[in-house]
């Protein structure tokens, strides 16, 4: 139970269950077998009832200086080093997208971000036009 207090709790109940049920008892175990599953039932009951604690996500974070932040929701299956090279393919990528025309970078947009086909879009003059697939 980790507390001392609720193991005091969780013996008095057993107690009380066991001397409720001494009737009920048919010998078919041994005293202490029977209360000690009186015991074990008791502990996991009341382990059930514990409520985990919980924290809103919305509520701001407040620091050791009283300061108030926005709490930031992080994905710790994710390798920092992953993270960081992630981050920095995107800011050459869209540096290298930048660089190019605007005929040009809506094609690549399409076809190598969206995965249309190149079959499926054609240039009116105005502007592409993909079919939708």
């Amino acid at each position: 139970m980790k507390d001392p207090h609720e193991a005091e709790e969780v013996l008095q109940e057993t107690f009380i269950s066991a001397f409720r049920a001494l009737p009920k008892f048919e010998g078919r175990s041994q005293l202490g077998t029977w209360l000690y599953r009186i015991g074990y039932n008791a502990a996991l009951m009341r382990l059930r009832k514990r409520k985990a604690p919980t924290e809103s996500l919305d509520e701001p974070v407040t620091t050791e200086a009283g300061e108030q932040l926005p709490r930031e929701l992080v994905d710790w299956g994710s390798i920092p080093d992953d993270l960081l090279l992630n981050q920095e393919l995107r800011a050459v990528l869209t540096a290298a997208l930048d660089t190019l025309p605007e005929s040009l970078r809506s094609i690549f947009v399409l076809r190598d971000i969206e995965g249309l086909s190149t079959r499926k879009c054609a240039c009116t003059g105005r502007g592409w036009r993909c079919a939708s697939a």
